[in-house]
């Protein structure tokens, strides 16, 4: 049905995204590399395929490839905060295998992480993202500051809650702040 689809004239990067994570399952990673690269060209401000091609190139030691893609995606003016928080942690996750270059690919994660608007993300999802990115920096005051905004503008999400109440006393204690802790 998706192929069908994206054979469509004005198929949607939905689509294409789909069915380049059903040919990446499949493992058909040709295919999947593709369908992803037409989902970008069709909508590069969209997160779906980027983490899809990123682990294709990730999973057969393409680093350059993906260091290229999360550099480009990074490279997007006005970018939504769930791509910006997604290219840091990509960055993050190349860093792992990309020792040579780790100082750097931490300070472009961190660059990224700073461009995104806290005020403009409204999913708790992508906040935790972020904050829990900066936390694996060491930015505890930045971490600290999402931590306080999820529990301030979300709080009915009970199982955040306790969780990151727990991890922000921690970075407060950390940073010598008893009261606010």
């Amino acid at each position: 049905v998706l192929e069908v689809e994206t054979n469509q004239a004005g198929a949607s990067e939905e689509f294409f995204s789909r069915l380049g994570a059903l040919y990446f399952r499949l493992n058909r990673t040709g295919v999947a590399v593709g369908a992803c690269r037409n989902a970008i060209k069709k909508n590069p401000r969209a997160a779906d395929a980027y983490p899809i091609l990123f682990q294709i190139y990730f999973q057969n030691g393409q680093f350059a490839d993906a260091l290229s893609l999360v550099d480009g995606a990074a490279k997007i003016s006005h970018a939504p905060g769930e791509l910006l928080v997604l290219c840091g942690e990509l960055y993050l996750q190349l860093s792992t295998r990309m020792p040579d270059q780790k100082q750097a690919l931490s300070a472009r994660a961190l660059e990224i992480f700073q461009r995104a608007n806290i005020n403009e993300i409204k999913v708790p999802e992508v906040l935790l993202r972020l904050a829990e990115g900066f936390n694996s920096l060491n930015h505890d005051k930045e971490t600290a500051a999402i931590y306080e905004k999820l529990l301030n503008d979300f709080p009915e999400l009970s199982l955040v809650r306790e969780r990151v109440r727990a991890k922000l006393a921690d970075i407060l204690l950390r940073m010598k702040d008893r009261q606010r802790a």
